[in-house]
This record gives C-alpha cells, structure tokens and sequence, in this order.
C-alpha cells in the first residue's frame, strides 16, 4: 500500500535534535559506513512510542494502521545527505514507513516509491527492500511485531 498525504506532523532536524537532547533514546547507524564518512550513514531511534513527544502519534497510527491489536513499535529513521540508505533487508514484520521530512526513495522488489511529507508505504514481513535519501530526510517506522521495544 502506497499513499500520499498519510499524516500530517511537523518533525525537522531542529525538532530531532531537541528531541534527542531531551530524551534517552536507543539510537545506532543502522547501515553499514566506512571510515570517514559516517553522515553516508542512516541513523535509527528505536522505541520512541514511550517518548511523550510521540505517544499521540503512536496513538493514532494505532488506531489507524492496527486493526488486531498486535505488538507495535514505533522507530525514527533519519539521514542526513543525498545517496544515504539503509542496507538492503527484509524485516520479520510488517512495517508502515511515513516520510515526515524530505524525500526518500524505497526499493521494494521490482519497484520504486519516492516519498514526499506525510506519505505512507506499507512493507509487508519478508520483502527485501532498500530505503535510500533523495536529500535529508526523516522516516517513522511503525512496526506490527511479535514483541514490543521496551
């Protein structure tokens, strides 16, 4: 499922980085980088659902996304230059991606979707896909799992 104008939200960097001073966060490189050039990287925030600044948006996209009421999380994936991607991956779960700066191209099977703010594309579990910044950009990942981030 692709869709345009999903969510409306205003989250940019100065946002980020207020939001990561002010909260202790699980965050790490979730893409292979080498040497020199660690901002070729994309970064993930794990389990900001328990955050207050995203409790409501980890609400709503309960509500929205969640009909079975399954283990979710929510994840904030953001890089910083033209080119920086994610390694090529499937995930064990269903994954709903939303753009909420700049734009980002994913790779899933045979097709590209470029994502502007407030897109949405689902990833159903077990499909390789491959996320890549069009420019700076930063990405919810809302999770349907089997666990829960604590």
């Amino acid at each position: 499922m692709f869709k345009k104008n999903f969510l409306d939200i205003n989250i940019d960097f100065n946002y980020l980085s207020t939001f990561l001073s002010n909260n202790n966060v699980f965050s790490f490189v979730s893409s292979k980088w080498i040497g020199d050039h660690i901002l070729d990287s994309c970064f993930q925030i794990r389990g900001v659902q328990h955050t207050v600044e995203f409790k409501s948006v980890f609400e709503d996209l309960n509500n929205k996304l969640n009909k079975k009421n399954k283990p979710s999380n929510l994840d904030i994936f953001y890089s910083h230059i033209p080119g920086a991607h994610s390694n090529t991956h499937a995930d064990l779960y269903d994954v709903f991606l939303i753009n909420v700066f700049g734009k980002v191209m994913y790779k899933v099977k045979d097709k590209e979707y470029i994502l502007e703010k407030g897109d949405l594309l689902n990833i159903e579990k077990n499909t390789i896909h491959t996320g890549i910044g069009l420019g700076p950009r930063i990405t919810l990942s809302y999770e349907l799992t089997h666990w829960y981030v604590i």
